[in-house]
């Protein structure tokens, strides 16, 4: 995973990528979360095969895309995942629904032109760091999940202490989508990668936010004011308890 889908943090892929080489073994990325974000070369990256989604970046939901090296190519193509048709040059059966492939090519151009732009990219950064020492600043007591430098700030994921988690996200979701678990994770029973890192999802709330490049500085001030008013609200409820 190049970039963590709940934390934020940035793996050592090229270095990862480089190992894998000199050892003749085939080397997958999951991508979602960085297309758009970082720069991506899976040359550079020594990667043969990167997943995408289109979603992740303002395309329509339900499609994604795999680029794959020639060698990658000839090993899918022994053991492909969909067999009928033939389609994607016996890579997998399948029509590909043109309306949403369109949508998803024209999201990834606009992606690249923006990350293109050295202050898009400034800017998200300072949105996300703003967000967050917005809401420590509030409340001393949060933390940042992942790593402060090796991260995307795109994704802000922090932790409360002593809150109930459910809660607080309750208390929030009226003014602010965010969530305390990724998507994926359907109804949070607890996080395997928060707990891998050490953070108790059971005695402390965990809020997590994604912004993007239509994420506006009036966006972060609401979420910033929405978030600490939820906090005083849950630590009054607390106490009378």
């Amino acid at each position: 995973m190049f970039v963590n889908n709940e934390i934020g943090t940035k793996q050592p892929v090229e270095k990862i990528g480089k190992i894998c080489k000199d050892r003749g073994i085939f080397f997958h990325v999951d991508a979602a979360q960085a297309v758009g974000k970082v720069s991506i070369d899976v040359k550079q990256l020594c990667v043969d095969a990167l997943s995408v989604s289109a979603h992740k970046l303002h395309g329509p939901k339900g499609i994604g895309a795999l680029a794959v090296s020639m060698e990658m190519e000839g090993l899918i193509k022994e053991y492909p995942f969909k067999v009928g048709g033939g389609q994607e040059r016996g890579l997998r059966s399948g029509t590909v629904p043109v309306p949403l492939a369109v949508g998803f090519g024209q999201a990834a151009q606009l992606a690249r032109e923006h990350l293109q732009l050295h202050s898009a990219q400034k800017r998200c950064q300072e949105l996300g760091q703003k967000l967050f020492h917005g809401i420590q600043q509030g409340h001393p007591t949060i933390c940042l999940n992942g790593s402060h430098e090796k991260r995307i700030w795109s994704n802000v994921s922090v932790c409360i202490l002593d809150l109930d988690g459910g809660d607080l996200l309750q208390r929030v979701l009226p003014q602010v989508s965010c969530s305390n678990s990724s998507a994926c994770n359907g109804t949070f029973h607890g996080s395997h990668v928060l707990e891998a890192i050490g953070v108790d999802t059971v005695c402390n709330a965990v809020l997590r936010f994604g912004l993007t490049r239509m994420t506006t500085d009036a966006d972060v001030g609401t979420a910033i004011a929405s978030v600490l008013s939820a906090i005083r609200q849950a630590c009054a409820h607390r106490k009378q308890c």
